[in-house]
């Protein structure tokens, strides 16, 4: 990243008014000084970014307008997928709309914000185009477990070389992953599905959300516990074979994902889980569904055996 830093400022200056201000979260904050040390920064905010406040774009707003900033000053972000939300909401709003540079730090931050933005959820609402959507890959290995089920989850999706490769990858140390070329294949499929065929990526997630929602599961670890779920009842419902479900349960594992929490309230998690929700499941790996109606019965079946480690009972 050391060589792309003059860079980032360039852009910034070259897209807007000659100035830049820059915004980070805690984790960030080195890079982000090392590019105010470029020429035409106006300055440097650090962004606490925890809960679903406006509290961060109104920080954000207000030292813009104490640095003098205009619509055409831009915006460089440097941080995780909330800090480069925030920002680009900030920017946008700023003064009928600030030009910004992304610069994802984290995994999660650059397969499901920021190198992607318009497609992906939380940003779809901004129609303007950020001046350049860029990845710290040397940040990634430190911080790459916010986004390690979300590979999982493209790679069942794609099937093929991509889950071949997650096997393949998933018993070396993050450091020594092929980063580029992973986050690559993660653009593409989110790329390669567009409209209602972008419901296939909601593959695990009603459970994670309904999990996350009412247990101190962080979100990660809780879609590692809804792909299990959804390859669960798509052992019922679509016919998913053992060995592809015993192929995802491995990678998972293999990754540090723990399959159980033995804590898991079944009954608050139907409860979070709207009645009619439709699911995406897998048929196999790369072959996977979405809108299937799954029988409550079989979700809180499914989500009792999220209590306990995979075992026989898995292929009953």
């Amino acid at each position: 990243m050391s060589e792309a830093i003059p860079h980032i400022a360039r852009l910034a200056r070259d897209g807007g008014d000659g100035r830049f201000l820059v915004v980070c979260d805690a984790a960030a904050a080195t890079l982000a000084r090392r590019i105010r040390r470029e020429g035409g920064a106006v300055g440097i905010t650090i962004v606490d970014v925890a809960g679903t406040s406006l509290a961060p774009i109104e920080k954000i707003h207000a030292v813009m307008r104490r640095r003098g900033a205009t619509c055409r000053t831009a915006v460089i972000a440097c941080g995780g997928g909330p800090l480069l939300d925030a920002a680009r909401i900030a920017a946008a709003l700023y003064d009928g709309g600030a030009p910004v540079v992304l610069v994802a730090t984290t995994l999660g931050a650059a397969i499901d914000r920021a190198v992607d933005p318009v497609a992906r959820r939380g940003s779809a609402a901004i129609e303007r185009a950020p001046l350049a959507s860029l990845v710290d890959y040397n940040a990634i290995p430190k911080s790459a477990r916010d986004g390690l089920s979300t590979l999982v989850r493209d790679a069942v999706v794609e099937g093929d070389e991509f889950f071949d490769g997650m096997e393949t990858l998933a018993p070396h140390p993050l450091r020594k992953w092929p980063w580029e070329s992973v986050i690559d294949d993660a653009l593409r499929v989110d790329r390669m599905h567009v409209g209602d065929d972008r419901h296939v990526l909601e593959l695990g997630r009603p459970f994670a959300i309904a999990i996350a929602a009412t247990h101190a599961i962080p979100p990660q670890h809780a879609l590692a516990l809804g792909i299990r779920a959804a390859c669960l009842v798509g052992r019922r419902v679509a016919s998913f074979g053992e060995r592809d479900h015993l192929r995802v349960l491995a990678v998972l594992a293999l990754l540090g994902f723990s399959l159980h929490h033995p804590d898991i309230d079944a009954d608050a998690v139907m409860d979070a889980i709207p009645s009619g929700t439709r699911f995406a499941l897998p048929h196999a790996i790369g072959d996977v569904e979405a809108g299937l109606v799954v029988p409550r019965q079989t979700l809180r079946r499914t989500i009792a055996r999220l209590t306990t480690t995979p075992g026989a009972a898995e292929f009953r």
